[in-house]
């Protein structure tokens, strides 16, 4: 007994977590899947780009460990200076693309927002939570990815305060501000870009002596995860024409969680924004692509309809079960005109 027992050859341990790991990586690319064609149908191509470009800008966070609330906690409590180099250093890469952007051909404007006393109460406010969670804004999404139980409780609550400051905003821009202020604004977009360049790297070189005088070392990762996640910053600005950002989707959760308890709030001042209000849009108002851009369109009928979704009376436009678009034009003929975006 002793020497069949002998014989029979030990279970390799690693065998049973690397079954775990594929199941793990099945599962997630299964539901990337799923999310990706609930993307495809309400966005089109493009929905389905962003989203990838998503995934992947999450993965960089994720596998590089590159947070902006940690940057600043190591700046604060141990005097590490060179993470506050590296992210003044993905500002300064981004701006490359996005100050001269009309240059590149790409179709977007500079976002200004006044200077108010909401803004200092709210950035001290968020500042405090951030550490507290030890995560900002992408922080909080890669670490709750990668299963911190501290973010189960820092995620709901960042929802429920992006949701309450759309409802109050407006309001309290009336508590005091000062008009946008746009550095170079005055110059030529050249000049502009390089003076907000050479401000950016100026801060990053900065805290690179301030750090080498205290022996301190760039890390490779950094510049690597700087250097990538600023391609896929770029990615997502030509694909979408705004810059990426993470809060706006928390706000936009909130707002349609609280919907579908019953709290409408849409008819905040807001939520009535164009941008914000097209975001709110319910997923079965669908748009079609026709040779004029962009139409809404909603749930109904129509005489000549032959899919799921139909456009409003105007437009006369259906989804057909094939994927195309029929448009009637004002003399009644129906053609082809495009394909469901």
């Amino acid at each position: 007994m002793a020497q069949a027992a002998t014989a029979q050859s030990p279970q390799n341990p690693a065998e049973p977590a690397l079954s775990r790991e594929w199941g793990v990586a099945l599962t997630l690319l299964v539901a990337l899947l799923v999310v990706g064609l609930l993307a495809f149908l309400d966005s089109g191509l493009r929905g389905f780009g962003l989203l990838g470009l998503g995934a992947l800008l999450g993965g960089a966070f994720l596998h590089f460990q590159y947070g902006f609330a940690s940057g600043w906690r190591n700046f604060l409590e141990r005097g590490q200076m060179m993470g506050l180099s590296a992210h003044f250093l993905l500002a300064a890469l981004c701006a490359l693309v996005f100050i001269p952007a009309a240059s590149l051909g790409l179709s977007a404007s500079g976002s200004l927002a006044p200077v108010s006393v909401s803004l200092f109460i709210g950035a001290f406010m968020f500042g405090i939570g951030m550490q507290l969670a030890n995560g900002c804004g992408s922080g909080v999404l890669f670490s709750f990815g990668g299963g911190s139980g501290r973010m189960l409780v820092a995620l709901p609550f960042f929802v429920l305060g992006s949701l309450i400051g759309s409802l109050i905003l407006p309001p309290i821009l009336g508590w005091g501000q000062l008009n946008p202020i746009q550095i170079g604004g005055s110059l030529p977009e050249l000049a502009r870009t390089g003076v907000n360049l050479l401000l950016l790297l100026g801060m990053a070189g900065l805290f690179w002596h301030l750090g080498r005088k205290r022996g301190q070392q760039m890390p490779a990762r950094l510049l690597l995860a700087s250097l990538l996640i600023a391609l896929l910053c770029w990615a997502v600005f030509a694909l979408s024409g705004h810059p990426w950002g993470v809060t706006f989707g928390f706000t936009l959760w909130g707002a349609k969680l609280a919907g579908s308890l019953g709290f409408d709030v849409s008819s905040f001042a807001f939520w009535q924004w164009p941008g914000p209000q097209r975001a709110l849009t319910p997923f079965g108002a669908g748009r079609y692509q026709f040779a004029d851009g962009y139409r809404d369109a909603g749930r109904g009928s129509d005489s000549g309809g032959t899919g799921w979704w139909v456009a409003p009376p105007e437009l006369a436009a259906c989804r057909t079960v094939a994927g195309g678009c029929n448009r009637r034009a004002v003399d009644g003929d129906w053609r082809a005109s495009g394909f469901w975006l």
